[in-house]
């Protein structure tokens, strides 16, 4: 069964009874896209029994599809939490699923489903951004309980002010040093935010426009919007800090040793690259004022690397 065949018989189903659509092959309609497609399992809090056959999702809802009928839909804008849960699935076998919480589009009531497939993961990133789902007051209560009291500090901020930058959050909590801020958000929060919610809480921005203002904002962390998760989770961590004598530069490079790393230094610029044959990656980052080449020094530990560069006399404060 191709996706052109799933397109070219929407005109042939029709509504039966109990919201079961039959077709021949489930059928999209014409603004429809295919975003994933899989074999998988179905189950809901109607019936013990894992059902077989192929989900499909599109940009407008979910749909498990059985040999001559969907069993299961939903439109995205129905769903209304998304997390992973533990299953017992076929021959007793404890699984990963995914525990979706949905508004049934027949009773208007709250139901439950638990589908699993392959690439787990990469379906609830899927979910949770095209279900535009956010993080609500009580999730942040749940996440709240499980940090110790400087992460929920940070947490309390971002929540009532939407972004800071690092300097700013290291200053609330009297942290020693950014790094100490920076490995609480990597180490603390967004781990357990993640294992409550299914996604990261706090999202580092290198530019991004405040919705409420309109005013450009250079790097900050701002609470997760979920249709920016995908996108941003695939981007390094950049921050840039002006010191006073001189600029530190933090970034996060995964997966690499510190001798793969190369830097090159010109008055204004800082160039980071790693080339290998199984990983590439360049980062060109201009700096807010003129440093000394020749006067830089770094460390590399658990995946995040900071330098530090001398200014030149005449721009230092």
């Amino acid at each position: 069964m191709g996706l052109g065949s799933i397109k070219s018989r929407y005109e042939g189903t029709r509504e039966l009874s109990g919201g079961i659509r039959r077709a021949i092959d489930p059928g999209l309609a014409s603004d429809e896209q295919v975003i994933l497609h899989s074999q998988g399992g179905y189950k809901d809090n109607m019936r013990s029994i894992w059902k077989l056959g192929r989900f499909y999702l599109t940009n407008h809802r979910l749909l498990f599809f059985v040999p001559s009928r969907i069993i299961f839909e939903t439109p995205l804008s129905n769903v209304r939490e998304i997390r992973v849960e533990q299953q017992k699935y076929i021959a007793g076998k404890i699984k990963d699923t995914i525990a979706m919480k949905y508004q049934s589009p027949i009773t208007q009531r709250q139901s439950k489903a638990w589908i699993i497939m392959p690439d787990l993961e990469l379906w609830r990133k899927e979910l949770f951004e095209r279900a535009s789902l956010r993080v609500s007051e009580e999730s942040l209560n749940r996440v709240m309980e499980e940090l110790d009291s400087v992460s929920r500090e940070i947490v309390t901020y971002l929540w009532e002010n939407r972004y800071a930058t690092i300097s700013k959050l290291a200053d609330l909590v009297s942290a020693p040093n950014h790094m100490h801020v920076l490995l609480k958000i990597r180490d603390t929060i967004n781990p357990v935010a993640k294992k409550i919610t299914g996604n990261p809480l706090l999202l580092f921005e290198r530019s991004k426009l405040d919705p409420d203002t309109g005013k450009k904002v250079l790097f900050s962390w701002w609470l997760v919007v979920p249709a920016e998760v995908r996108q941003k989770e695939k981007e390094p961590l950049l921050d840039i800090f002006d010191e006073g004598d001189h600029i530190q530069v933090v970034t996060e490079i995964v997966g690499v040793a510190e001798e793969d790393i190369s830097i090159n230094v010109t008055k204004d610029m800082l160039t980071i690259s790693v080339n290998r044959p199984d990983k590439s990656y360049c980062e060109e980052v201009a700096l807010p004022a003129e440093v000394n080449p020749n006067r830089c020094t770094r460390s590399y530990s658990n995946h995040v690397l900071v330098i530090r560069l001398e200014k030149l006399p005449s721009d230092l404060l």
